[in-house]
């Protein structure tokens, strides 16, 4: 499975919790092209600014770079870390409109901050799955 097909749509990332990990693992290491990087944004319905918000990066930085120019190994595993979450909150809801707009909906289980917001760190998109396996229990 290439990189493109698992961050390229809304179906490839709903299914990213059911990939071998190792599978993943191999694409961070290879790299993923700005040109698959822009393919995630727009499954994300992101901005590039709260693309490289999520990226440690700024815009500028991805603007510069080429379509087929491979990005850091660092930089594919920030993106592989929010799609494995975007993959959970998918799941959850089952309905990419309304999964995308919980994901920007401040939340007091988030001290007034989104899901999105959040998923800038590790213990911030932590904090994200272990709500949404609260939401999905049925405890608030």
């Amino acid at each position: 499975m290439s990189t493109i097909s698992l961050l390229s749509s809304y179906e490839a990332i709903l299914s990213l919790q059911s990939v071998c990990y190792s599978i993943i693992t191999d694409q961070i290491h290879r790299g993923i092209t700005k040109k698959q990087l822009v393919q995630f944004k727009d499954v994300l319905d992101i901005t590039f600014s709260e693309l490289a918000g999520l990226l440690h990066v700024t815009d500028r930085t991805l603007y510069l770079k080429n379509n087929e120019d491979v990005l850091s190994e660092t930089l594919a595993d920030h993106a592989f870390s929010i799609a494995q979450i975007y993959s959970i909150v998918y799941n959850a809801f089952l309905n990419k409109k309304k999964a995308d707009r919980w994901m920007r909906l401040k939340s007091k289980a988030f001290g007034d901050k989104s899901a999105m917001e959040l998923c800038k760190s590790i213990v911030g998109r932590e904090a994200v799955a272990q709500e949404i396996m609260r939401l999905r229990m049925g405890l608030y």
